[in-house]
């Protein structure tokens, strides 16, 4: 059930992998409904600065979950393998990838496109492109543009609202 965890986490979050395996309890706070993404001593985020996510949906069901199943000290990590160990995220990698082809999806599903899900899903919601890019921690705006792919029915839904049907 880990590997469930981790992936409602990742959607729910937008957090890269390696942000998710270094994740520890006193980087939540369920009272402000906020997580941190911080520095430590075996982990620097990717742009070195600290940001924090708004815990909501599934994310906040899946740590309150976890939560109440195992220890929460400040310093243990949330997501742990089924012997209570730091999930390292090659193996973490290794097993999505595993499932992926199980079910026979494409081969181009990697465990970052939960990633890219996140932020397309934000976007198609019509969240500005400013706050995508503090949510995903990006430091350049053209990273951000990178993920927020958007379906034709969005587009075309958005001309029709800006300039009419024709009809």
């Amino acid at each position: 059930m880990w590997l469930k965890d981790v992936i409602l986490f990742g959607v729910g979050t937008g957090l890269r992998l390696s942000e998710i395996t270094s994740l520890r309890w006193r980087d939540v706070d369920f009272v402000s409904g906020f997580l941190t993404v911080r520095n430590h001593e075996t982990f620097k985020t990717k742009s070195g600065h600290e940001r924090s996510i708004p815990l909501v949906g599934d994310a906040l069901s899946t740590l309150i979950k976890r939560s109440e199943s195992s220890s929460t000290s400040t310093d243990d990590w949330v997501f742990t393998n089924g012997k209570g160990t730091r999930l390292v995220s090659g193996y973490v990698s290794k097993r999505f990838k595993y499932y992926v082809r199980l079910a026979k999806l494409p081969e181009e599903i990697h465990f970052h496109t939960l990633r890219h899900t996140c932020a397309s899903w934000l976007a198609q919601n019509g969240v500005s492109l400013l706050t995508i890019q503090k949510i995903l921690g990006h430091s350049d705006f053209r990273d951000t543009l990178i993920y927020s792919h958007l379906q034709p029915s969005v587009m075309k839904d958005a001309m029709v609202t800006t300039f009419g049907s024709g009809n």
